[in-house]
């Protein structure tokens, strides 16, 4: 997965998205993921992702993987 992303030292990383963050907070919701898209924050086209445990980040990237080829053609 090649997404762009701002350096972070929290527990959270911010993605940049070839498609709006609220079109990926609601494919992951229904997938028992919760996201902060960036609309709130100024950025229409991203995340907040809160860092979790490897085997959920790995979930994650499975289904955020799967959204992505599904609606852009990644």
């Amino acid at each position: 997965m090649n997404l762009e992303y701002y350096e972070s030292e929290a527990n959270f990383l911010f993605v940049k998205l070839p498609t709006t963050g609220d079109e990926l907070f609601e494919y992951l919701l229904t997938k028992g993921f919760i996201v902060r898209s960036g609309e709130a924050l100024g950025h229409p086209n991203g995340v907040r992702i809160t860092i979790g445990s490897k085997e959920q980040m790995l979930e994650l990237e499975t289904n955020i993987k799967e959204f992505l080829a599904f609606n852009k053609g990644v």
